[in-house]
């Protein structure tokens, strides 16, 4: 058997908090900076997880 670079499976855990980290704002384009209630923005990220 050959080495291989991916899994067949995955492991998911549901976030506890979801919000933007304020120490890689700058280099990580991914975020958004925005003010946004972090309650909220964790909420909408346990929807979009868990459908």
């Amino acid at each position: 058997m050959g080495i291989k670079q991916s899994s067949n499976h995955i492991f998911m855990i549901e976030p506890k908090t979801f919000f933007m980290n304020p120490e890689t704002l700058a280099s990580n384009h991914y975020q958004d900076g925005d003010d946004e209630n972090p309650e909220l923005i964790t909420a909408q990220a346990k929807v979009e997880f868990l459908h």
